[in-house]
């Protein structure tokens, strides 16, 4: 905090470096170790389970779940954190009911806005749980939507730091190559998730997520329009 902007964008860099590495290394053993095993990885629902009864310690795999399990929790409120403060922000730009920009007055934070995030959440899951889809479909529609938005956002903000280093003279052939870098890495997760065509629904969820988009750019011309 002394020094944010140097000890920010190296805890960043640092966190994207470790857990990467550590997914691609626990990927590695999982694909490895599961390799010509019935059910496969793609049809197990608990791999790491699976893999602690083939070693032979079954009972490792339950204290395993109860991490996943936590880290599943973590994870949900980071999602519902950021969602929060980004309808806190578009609350103070008027997009949404000026209620959701107050903040609580003894803990500041955007209390309203992460309740409206909880709710919306909610009621999508339990609204999908209703109809009877599978846990570990939902999962899969949920999150690779969500995907969807990290990588849109990620390009857009590795466009926009290019633009801003260019407008204030900052941008040097290094810092090029690391934007041009990371816009390559982005398009080709996406790529990837398009081609070969998944099968439905998930080959339907790229035109869902671009009729979103589309609605919502048309919800900010609007907005500006009129403002």
């Amino acid at each position: 905090a002394a020094d944010p902007l140097k000890s920010v964008p190296r805890a960043l860099l640092m966190s994207v470096m470790l857990s990467g590495g550590f997914f691609v290394f626990v990927s590695y053993v999982m694909v490895f170790c599961l390799r010509g095993q019935v059910p496969g990885l793609a049809q197990c629902s608990t791999p790491l389970l699976a893999l602690s009864s083939l070693i032979g310690m079954p009972v490792l795999g339950h204290f395993i779940d109860a991490g996943i399990m936590l880290s599943f929790f973590a994870a949900g409120l980071a999602n519902l954190n950021a969602a929060a403060r980004m309808l806190h922000k578009m609350s103070e730009d008027g997009f949404f009911h000026r209620i959701f920009s107050d903040t609580h007055k003894t803990n500041q934070t955007p209390h309203n806005a992460a309740a409206l995030a909880s709710t919306i959440s909610l009621l999508i899951a339990l609204t999908l749980a209703a109809l009877g889809c599978p846990l570990l479909e939902i999962v899969g529609w949920l999150g690779t939507l969500a995907t969807f938005g990290f990588i849109f956002a990620y390009v857009l903000t590795s466009i926009s730091a290019a633009k801003l280093l260019h407008s204030i003279k900052q941008l040097t052939t290094g810092k090029m190559l690391s934007i041009v870098s990371s816009v390559a890495v982005l398009l080709a997760s996406l790529i990837g998730s398009l081609y070969p065509a998944p099968p439905p629904p998930y080959n339907l969820l790229p035109f869902i997520f671009v009729v979103y988009m589309a609605v919502a750019a048309v919800c900010t011309h609007w907005r500006f329009k009129t403002s």
